[in-house]
């Protein structure tokens, strides 16, 4: 299915499981899509077979939904307006549980903030201390203008920093448009988190070896009613840990007890 925003890109998006209750949105992270990243890690499976009415979408420039090459049309604003947008025409009158990972859990921090009221429980996921010390990203450890320049080259032997390199290869193996994620990349800056606006109970999970996500309890702590926990492995690796999907299903159930 598909959505069409206020400026008129379309996004992708499913829902999953059962349509009553409350819906659980999944939100992804930069390079990936909505399958990558819940599906194949089991993500999805056990919120399914748990009962739960999930939606699933694939941010602009990523997956099945449009991806214009224009810097213009990209921010972390605008992907929050996305979400926001979606949700108003597809969950106005229902329960939301918002759950994103990396990039996805700033874009629903932001919109948590934003919905309110409406929105009962956040988990975020694969960030850490930089949500609070560098306004949401943590460009001390991500190199924002060196990776737009690295997914828009043409091979990647062109690129001389591995780690830049590696992103670069991560996104082509997933058949990303990279002149797309390039302009994600370019377009996104540090935008102060609306950490004293959110209310609900949060869950801050972030794998043990995950560079991009380093003291993860400095983001729960700042947060009112927030929880921790670390599963094994690296940003890329953790969702693969069983206890990562276990967590959230045990997190996110618990608010219908």
């Amino acid at each position: 299915m598909f959505f069409e925003t206020s400026d008129g890109v379309k996004i992708a998006y499913r829902r999953w499981g059962d349509r009553g209750g409350p819906v659980t949105v999944l939100h992804h992270g930069l390079t990936s899509d909505s399958l990558a990243e819940w599906k194949t890690p089991l993500v999805l499976g056990v919120l399914i077979d748990a009962g739960h009415h999930v939606l699933t979408l694939d941010a602009r420039g990523h997956g099945a939904s449009d991806t214009p090459h224009e810097i213009s049309s990209y921010g972390l604003s605008r992907m929050v307006a996305d979400l926001v947008e979606l949700l108003d025409e597809v969950a106005a009158d229902v329960e939301i549980r918002l759950v994103g990972y990396s990039l996805g859990a700033v874009v629903v921090l932001h919109a948590c903030a934003e919905l309110g009221q409406r929105v009962s429980r956040l988990v975020l996921g694969g960030v850490g201390s930089g949500i609070v010390e560098m306004d949401g990203l943590d460009t001390r450890v991500l190199n924002l203008a060196g990776l737009a320049e690295a997914f828009s080259a043409d091979d990647a032997s062109e690129i001389d920093d591995p780690e830049l390199a590696a992103w670069r290869t991560q996104a082509y193996s997933a058949g990303a448009d990279l002149k797309a994620i390039s302009a994600v990349a370019a377009a996104l800056r540090p935008e102060p988190a609306p950490l004293a606006e959110i209310t609900v109970p949060t869950l801050v999970i972030a794998g043990l070896d995950d560079v991009l996500a380093q003291r993860p309890e400095v983001l729960s702590s700042a947060l009112r009613r927030a929880e921790l926990v670390l599963v094994g492995g690296s940003h890329s690796g953790a969702r693969f840990d069983p206890d990562f999907a276990e967590a959230i299903r045990h997190f996110l159930t618990r608010s219908a007890e």
